[in-house]
């Protein structure tokens, strides 16, 4: 699965999960700024997609689906 801007940017530290509403979030650092997007699990983009702001440090962004079913990204 690439990301939505595949190739236009560094990107690095990939990581993916999904939910049981059959959602796949990529989570990925694009320069320094976390990004994500979602997607449908045969892996079609969704459209949905944005950045969560600049990572601190040497950290890498992570995620975690909650009880309600939703994605969290933590940095």
């Amino acid at each position: 699965m690439a990301t939505p801007d595949h190739g236009k940017e560094e990107e690095k530290f990939h990581l993916a999960l999904s939910n049981s509403k059959g959602e796949v979030l990529l989570v990925w650092l694009k320069g320094k700024q976390v990004a994500w997007a979602i997607y449908r699990m045969d892996g079609k983009f969704t459209g949905k997609r944005g950045t969560t702001g600049d990572l601190p440090g040497a950290s890498k962004p992570t995620a975690f689906v909650g009880a309600n079913d939703d994605f969290y990204i933590v940095f």
